[in-house]
């Protein structure tokens, strides 16, 4: 095996290794998961199922309602970012839909 044929298979695995791990690391909202009743790992799993692709930015917060808590999603699809709503006590999802520029 050549040498760029090596480092080109380590930075695969590195890259399926930091993809499977990331929900290790904080995200933003962390403090609250212990009143949600689902997990990260759901909501991620929930928000994947309606947009296979990639999460680029993950997080917890109050609704705007300020009557719940939602996990949300960035999720890059085929080139096409989607915001995706968890509700973080329920897990049904609260907002799917395309991502608009500001």
């Amino acid at each position: 095996m050549t040498t760029l044929k090596k480092m080109t298979y380590g930075l695969a695995v590195a890259g399926v290794a930091l993809a499977v791990s990331s929900s290790a690391f904080a995200y933003k909202g962390q403090e609250m998961a212990k009143n949600a009743k689902i997990s990260l790992n759901q909501a991620q799993a929930i928000a994947v199922n309606e947009h296979q692709g990639t999460i680029e930015s993950q997080m917890l917060g109050h609704r705007k309602d300020a009557k719940g808590l939602d996990y949300s999603f960035v999720i890059n699809s085929g080139g096409k970012m989607y915001d995706v709503a968890i509700d973080a006590n329920t897990g049904d999802v609260a907002v799917n839909k395309p991502k608009t520029r500001k």
